[in-house]
């Protein structure tokens, strides 16, 4: 009966603590990209197209990604992504390295260690019909350009709740229609783009990335500064030429948006909101990088019955990097030592060297990362489902991450071992 007792107590204090962690779910990632369906739109952009390539030499036939639709060769594209495997080697070797060290230096490494989160997002899935129409005029044809642009979207869905959960963060950049993007696309083949919205919560952020995906390790602005938020895009097209020869999986270009999370831009809920019209914000945003318009390929007939050089409506596919960083504020964790001598107290305080590390404030932290298993961080990129759906103008991969599954298990392994202690020990007591 007491062994009952226990147990009932143990889980109330359990459905209490989660309760308190506001949020227990899935982290799950959605690479959006946005097709726009307005043929007026599409019809204006053609319009202006038109009007500042008049009279230039034709589109479809200059520039570097024009000399690979007739080889086919990609090499040039080739760039290095951020592998996370050798960070995850690193960090294993930073562990073993640390245990020749004092726990004060360990916590500290492994925190360091923890300001940083990278998350690729991978998906093989193609995209449909980068332009509304075929073209008869070439392969790198800009007209009724249908592409409106991408974005990432990072959430957290409670457990056997799918409809409920918070936003982590949104970003979606559009492509670039003023004059200075169309002339982009008209002079080099290449479109570019702006952030058009963003929001980013901090506190359901993905830092301290302490690699179990624990909920209540919330970002503190008093013991973290430098918050950061990096996406990182490629795009990606196969396509075959007049001359049968097929080009696989190319990379076209990148795109960079860096994000600088300034505390005192955040609104009431603890929320940073992106303003295109707020000065003070238009220095923590930058996009850069451009990519070569989607390659059309070569079909040679638009209705099965007569043949005539036709180039298709183009498919493509994108990659992510989700990059989250910070970096510590040592003066969290340290105190004041008291000086003798006329020096003030300001000067104490802001001198390092008379400052100590507070062992009441990251002894904690210590004892926590040391009853945590190192071995989960490994699942940070694997991928429990992922699934693909075209919802009226929208492509939406959603990826969903099994960190939260590897906490059940963990927890669940720690509270049978508590319970085979108190049996064992029962049964010594006899």
């Amino acid at each position: 009966m007491k062994k009952y007792l226990i147990l009932l107590g143990f889980l109330t204090y359990l459905s209490v603590a989660y309760a308190q962690t506001e949020m227990v779910g899935e982290r799950k990632f959605q690479i959006l990209v946005k097709n726009d369906t307005s043929l007026a739109v599409i019809q204006k952009n053609n319009q202006e197209l038109q009007r500042l390539r008049n009279g230039k030499k034709g589109i479809e036939e200059r520039g570097l990604l024009s000399s690979l639709l007739k080889t086919g060769y990609g090499s040039l594209f080739v760039q290095k992504s951020a592998n996370a495997s050798a960070n995850l080697l690193n960090l294993g070797l930073s562990y073993l390295i640390a245990t020749i060290k004092g726990n004060r230096e360990r916590w500290y490494q492994t925190a360091k260690e923890q300001c940083t989160f990278v998350q690729p997002l991978v998906s093989k899935d193609v995209i449909d019909d980068f332009y509304a129409l075929p073209s008869t005029k070439g392969a790198l044809d800009p007209e009724y350009l249908k592409f409106e642009g991408f974005g990432c979207r990072n959430y957290i869905e409670l457990k056997d709740q799918p409809d409920y959960g918070c936003e982590v963060f949104y970003v979606f950049c559009k492509l670039r229609q003023d004059s200075v993007g169309l002339n982009h696309i008209v002079n080099h083949s290449k479109f570019m783009v702006d952030l058009d919205t963003l929001m980013f919560a901090p506190k359901y952020c993905n830092l301290p990335n302490d690699s179990t995906g624990r909920i209540e390790s919330r970002f503190d602005f008093n013991k973290r500064k430098n918050l950061r938020l990096t996406l990182k895009a490629r795009i990606y097209s196969s396509w075959i030429n007049e001359a049968i020869m097929v080009t696989q999986d190319q990379q076209l270009g990148e795109f960079t948006i860096q994000v600088k999370i300034d505390k005192n831009q955040l609104n009431e809920d603890g929320v940073f909101i992106y303003s295109k019209t707020n000065p003070e914000q238009k220095e923590l945003v930058t996009v850069s990088g451009d990519c070569f318009i989607v390659p059309r390929s070569f079909t040679g007939t638009t209705d099965f019955k007569k043949y005539q050089p036709v180039w298709g409506t183009g498919q493509y596919r994108i990659e992510m990097d989700v990059i989250e960083t910070c970096e510590m504020i040592d003066e969290y964790y340290q105190i004041p030592i008291p000086q003798a001598g006329p020096s003030s107290e300001i000067t104490q305080m802001a001198s390092t060297k008379n400052r100590k590390w507070d062992k009441t404030k990251w002894q904690p932290e210590w004892n926590i990362m040391k009853s945590r298993k190192k071995s989960d961080s490994l699942l940070k990129n694997v991928w429990k489902s992922i699934e693909v759906a075209y919802k009226g103008d929208s492509w939406i991969t959603t990826m969903t991450s099994p960190l939260v599954t590897a906490l059940t298990s963990y927890e669940t392994q720690k509270l049978n071992h508590w319970f085979d202690i108190k049996t064992t020990e029962k049964k010594e007591s006899k």
